[in-house]
């Protein structure tokens, strides 16, 4: 059997189900003690594979979290269904880098009902009549960043803004019981999607250099925060706002999942609701915490200057089972499986760098820093069908195929693709062509991955193959393949 062959035979599915019931056992966010005890964790496996170095990188970082003792208002935390959901240490629901504040409407009118509020959203209010200025605008998640919705309600004068997530995008079969989670991967009424608002990549306090500890630092005036109080909520939340507005009918493709309800504007409530006025309360505050990058190394022979990454980042908002677990647990299979090699006297040509990032749900914070530093389901398929399948279904009007796309931002290759220059991929599975329903919410356990999306670990073998074969095509081979990608 050849390498290739020994490689892909060696991942086990069970040994990565094990890593990720172990990281995803609790909630670890950003510079907390358990995702700092989960940095050496991944420091350690990468020690027992025999890599040549495995180190903790610390960055001091700017963090916004909110107040344990004083909680945004709503159902800031979701409601425990299946057993293990419930944590102490589980962040109630914010979204990071929106100031504290409190803002109130006046009796009777106030909230301005925006879609998924993206600019073109904002400018159709225009047309038809309705200023948002000095208004609370609630808007749907999806189409666009949260950070950009939060920026669009503030350009537009709003003095406050709410996000929820409709039922049309997390909840497609319905909201009763039966239909959603712990019965399903669709999302209840109480789950509440966390998530940052900054738009920028990299600690906000230090924009285009490391944060070490001894690093200037902009003030917090400074720095490109949003300026409005934000909370976002469930829709079994966001309904009671929603069914009190009044106004003209929202268009037809505004008109969002709840059953049996039609959305209205506002910024007028209802008659039922004339003296009633909403306030937005929040209780955000940042500081500079210490964050953890994990490098390990694998040395090359040959070229020893020249280097292949691979890597995802660690902290979560909640379990994070899925975003990011699930694939530090197929790294950490990796990890392991060229360990076995490098015990038989293998050893690549190019330096092999495994890489676990710190704080990137607060803004891509940990690979950034880093990089400013100067210096499958049917077995019976392949992944090259499963991903020639996949393209020609989504993209029927393709060249050819598979289809590469081309990179976006988001997650940790963009400092190195579009800060650093680094040629760059990302590979992943989809599905049901959409984005897991429970994403950044309390929801996103190690039951709902076992019991919906992946039960056998095909999915994360799969992905884990394809990661160590890329690895070892990139490492080993005496010419690099190359794919100009349009």
């Amino acid at each position: 059997m050849d390498m290739i062959d020994e490689m892909v035979d060696r991942f086990d599915r069970n040994n990565m189900r094990e890593i990720l019931r172990y990281l995803s056992d609790k909630p670890h966010l950003a510079a907390s003690p358990r995702d700092n005890e989960l940095a050496e964790y991944v420091k350690i496996k990468f020690e027992e594979a025999g890599f040549d170095s495995s180190e903790l990188v610390p960055y001091n970082v700017y963090l916004s979290k909110p107040n344990p003792e004083n909680p945004n208002k709503s159902h800031f935390r979701e409601e425990p269904i299946h057993e293990g959901d419930d944590d102490p240490d589980f962040i109630h629901a914010f979204n990071a880098f929106t100031p504290a504040g409190t803002v109130s409407t006046e009796p009777g009118v106030g909230v301005v009902y925006v879609n998924y509020g993206e600019i073109e959203d904002f400018e159709r209010l225009a047309e038809i009549g309705i200023n948002v200025t000095g208004h609370i605008v609630i808007v749907r998640y999806g189409e666009i960043f949260r950070g950009n919705k939060v920026y669009h309600a503030e350009k537009f004068g709003a003095k406050g803004i709410i996000i929820f997530s409709d039922p049309e995008d997390v909840a497609a079969e319905g909201i009763s019981p039966e239909d959603v989670y712990d019965n399903s991967w669709w999302l209840p009424g109480t789950g509440v999607q966390r998530g940052s608002t900054y738009l920028g990549s990299g600690d906000s306090l230090t924009p285009g250099w490391p944060s070490t500890e001894h690093a200037y630092r902009l003030s917090e005036d400074e720095a490109a925060l949003p300026n409005i109080p934000c909370q976002p909520i469930g829709y079994a939340d966001a309904i009671e706002i929603l069914k009190r507005l009044d106004g003209p009918v929202a268009p037809e493709d505004w008109q969002g999942g709840y059953p049996n309800f039609t959305y209205k504007l506002g910024p007028s409530f209802n008659s039922q609701n004339g003296s009633v006025s909403l306030t937005l309360s929040t209780h955000n505050s940042g500081k500079v915490e210490k964050s953890y990058n994990v490098i390990g190394i694998i040395k090359g022979c040959i070229e020893p200057d020249r280097y292949v990454l691979i890597g995802n980042h660690r902290d979560a908002w909640g379990y994070g089972t899925i975003d990011p677990s699930s694939a530090t647990a197929q790294m950490l299979e990796t990890a392991r499986v060229l360990g076995t090699f490098l015990k038989e006297g293998w050893r690549p040509r190019r330096t092999i760098i495994f890489c676990s990032w710190g704080a990137e749900e607060f803004g891509i914070i940990g690979s950034t820093e880093w990089v400013e530093i100067p210096g499958v389901k049917d077995s019976s398929k392949t992944l090259f069908e499963e991903w020639k399948e996949y393209t020609e279904r989504t993209r029927p009007n393709a060249k050819e195929y598979p289809v590469v796309f081309s990179l976006g931002s988001g997650t940790d290759h963009a400092p190195f693709s579009f800060y650093a220059g680094i040629p760059s991929t990302m590979f992943y599975f989809i599905v049901n062509e959409r984005l897991f329903p429970a994403y950044h919410t309390g929801y996103e356990t190690f039951y709902m991955l076992t019991a919906f999306i992946d039960p056998e670990f095909k999915i994360h073998e799969g992905c884990g193959r394809l990661s160590i074969l890329g690895l070892k095509y990139l490492a080993d081979s005496t010419i690099l393949p190359y794919m100009n990608c349009k």
